[in-house]
Formats: structure tokens, C-alpha cells, sequence
């Protein structure tokens, strides 16, 4: 499996099944501010079969990046993504797959189980299974003792948000 960091809290896994997105993040702030660094990856540069967003604020969800940098087949991510997800364009460009705390879904190689986060109302984190290998990565949470839960998933390696504000570790 291939890891890329996109900055931010996004991802992009290739392995020999397909590609899967974690909360990309390549467009502009809506809120007028600046970027602390341009995208590390130009307009066009991957189609994912899957991409996951954990929660719905415009740095974990964000139509701009999948429609021009990290463009999927199919978004998954909690009920407020999918609200989100029917009232943008890509209402009609993309699958929706529900994906709350507890759920599980297989697709192209990765098994994706959304698990706790403490952050927004329905935010999650997200256990990916592909390759033998198990990764946890946590959205934006604050550390709660309900956390240290994710331990018996047994993560190879973990994939922690974390600015000591608004919400995060």
C-alpha cells in the first residue's frame, strides 16, 4: 500500500485494489482566509474509487477538492456529509454511501468501520483494513477516555489530528 499526504488531515491509500481518499483538503477557505500553503498536488491529479469524509466542515468536506483534485467515484461519511453531499453538485457526479459510528463498508480492496469521534455532532474516525495492515485515523476529536477504545482494533499505524483547538486534540 502507497500512503500520500495531502496536507491537512488528508490521504490518499492506493493499494492493488483501488484508491481511497481521507478527508482531502485542497481548495480555498470559504471563509475568505488564506491558505498557509498552496495544495501539494495539482487540478486533476487523482480519480479515487472511495473517498471518506468525517465530518462535514469545509477542511474535511470540501466540494472544490472533489471536483477538482481528488475526484471520486463514491464519497461515504455520516449523515451530515451525505446532506451535504445531495446539496452539492456532486449530487449527481458521485455515489453516496452512509457511513455512521458502527458501520461498515468494503469497497476496492478496503474495509472502512467508522468508529467514535468527539468533535462535531456526528463526527467519526475511521478504521481502514487493507493489505494486512489496520489504520486508524481519528477525524478532528478531542481526547476522551472513550479513545483509548480504539486500541483493541489493534492499529498498525495512527493518523492523529491534532492543533490544541476547535475541537481537536
Amino acid at each position: 500500500m502507497r500512503i500520500i499526504w495531502l496536507g491537512q488531515a488528508g490521504f490518499v491509500l492506493q493499494s492493488g485494489g483501488g484508491a481511497l481518499a481521507v478527508d482531502p483538503y485542497c481548495g480555498q477557505p470559504p471563509d475568505g482566509s488564506v491558505r498557509l500553503y498552496d495544495p501539494i498536488v495539482p487540478k486533476g491529479w487523482k480519480e479515487v474509487d472511495i473517498a471518506v469524509s468525517t465530518h462535514d466542515h469545509w477542511d474535511h468536506f470540501d466540494v472544490q477538492t472533489y471536483e477538482e483534485y481528488v475526484i471520486p467515484k463514491a464519497i461515504a461519511g455520516p449523515g451530515s456529509c451525505m446532506k451535504r453531499l445531495r446539496a452539492s453538485a456532486l449530487k449527481d457526479k458521485t455515489e453516496a454511501i452512509p457511513l455512521d459510528c458502527g458501520d461498515t463498508v468494503d469497497r476496492c480492496g478496503f474495509r472502512l468501520t467508522a468508529v467514535y469521534a468527539s468533535h462535531d455532532r456526528d463526527s467519526i474516525g475511521v478504521l481502514v483494513e487493507c493489505e494486512g495492515a489496520t489504520l486508524y485515523f481519528s477525524g478532528d476529536t478531542l481526547f476522551v477516555p472513550m479513545l483509548l477504545m480504539m486500541n483493541r482494533f489493534k492499529p498498525d499505524i495512527a493518523f492523529i489530528c491534532i492543533n490544541g483547538k476547535m475541537g481537536n486534540m
